[in-house]
């Protein structure tokens, strides 16, 4: 297939390019910038720089596309509008464009955060109610639905991946560096319970779930298969860096002192904040987690990335960026 992907430049979107390519499909990267354009052209990708606002801009990218992959989103931002602003409009204005246009099926990317936590250590399933916690993941249920809306146009799927980590990554960094310092912060303490998957694992997914045979309007978990301990976690950081970091329980009320200032700051310096009142939210509740034991029947898809090897080669990553210590 010929298939257009929004955010091609981020870390997910780079990997699925690649991904589409080694399963012999055809790619175009919509991106927003010109550098970014410039930078996926001499990795040799073929690039349409336009704006998901700009109706012209994308009926053009749409022709001759027989399936798009909507990876474009935003997970940081000041106010709680902005997530809307990110996920939901430009997610409205995609699939107007694809009623008009020929293309055959769209794959929505979602997460985690739309269908919420686990409040009785109970993983999430395909079948299970949305029930978001923050903006982020209010915006992106509400994503959803728009998607929902169109199954009967186009064939339409949806992909909820939890936390994902890989070479390429900077949201687990601060988390790494503390590893190598001998701690790791937990917000409000243990047990915590968290799934993930590596980037390459969730590429895959993606790329299978473009031909794969299930009812329009489909929704699927992805992970690496296992529910890991917050303990786990770092043990597996721990052994990477060969250190051994201690868990320290940080308290609810510190990290909400801490997003407030953060998201003042932001506010004066007109940048994301690094932690916002809503993150915090998220970070306190004790069990995020998924089951995609149904995903990877419909999809014929197996993860094959496991957590020591993942955060070991992230780890990696990180070091030869000069980011972390050898």
């Amino acid at each position: 297939m010929h298939v257009l992907v929004t955010g091609a430049n981020g870390f997910l979107g780079r990997y699925i390019l690649e991904e589409l390519k080694s399963q012999g499909h055809t790619s175009l990267a919509f991106v927003r910038r010109a550098h970014s354009a410039q930078q996926l052209r001499q990795e040799g990708f073929d690039v349409h720089v336009g704006r998901l606002d700009e109706p012209q801009e994308l009926s053009e990218a749409l022709k001759k596309i027989d399936a798009v992959i909507h990876a474009a989103g935003g997970g940081k931002a000041v106010q709680p509008q902005s997530y809307f602003d990110n996920n939901v409009a430009p997610t409205r204005r995609l699939f107007e464009a694809l009623e008009q246009s020929k293309v055959k099926r769209c794959l929505l990317i979602s997460s985690l955060a739309a269908a919420g936590p686990s409040a009785q250590n109970v993983p999430k399933k395909n079948d299970s109610l949305l029930n978001p916690i923050s903006p982020y993941g209010e915006s992106k249920a509400a994503a959803e639905g728009i998607a929902f809306q169109f199954k009967d146009i186009l064939h339409v799927g949806i992909l909820r991946p939890p936390a994902i980590y890989g070479p390429g990554d900077i949201r687990l960094l601060p988390l790494f560096k503390t590893a190598q310092k001998g701690f790791v912060p937990v917000p409000g303490g243990l047990p915590k319970s968290l799934s993930l998957i590596h980037v390459q694992d969730c590429a895959h997914a993606i790329v299978d779930a473009l031909s794969a045979n299930y009812p329009s309007g489909s929704a699927f978990f992805v992970d690496d298969g296992t529910r890991h301990s917050m303990e786990v976690l770092v043990q597996a950081m721990g052994q990477a860096l060969h250190t051994r970091p201690k868990l320290v329980s940080i308290p609810g009320w510190c990290l909400s002192t801490i997003a407030v200032l953060s998201t003042q700051l932001a506010r004066t310096l007109k940048r994301d904040a690094w932690l916002t009142p809503s993150k915090v939210h998220e970070l306190l509740q004790p069990h995020w987690i998924c089951d995609s034991t149904d995903t990877q029947k419909v999809l014929n898809w197996k993860p094959k990335v496991k957590l020591d090897l993942g955060i070991r080669s992230t780890a990696r990553w990180y070091q030869k960026q000069g980011w972390l210590k050898p």
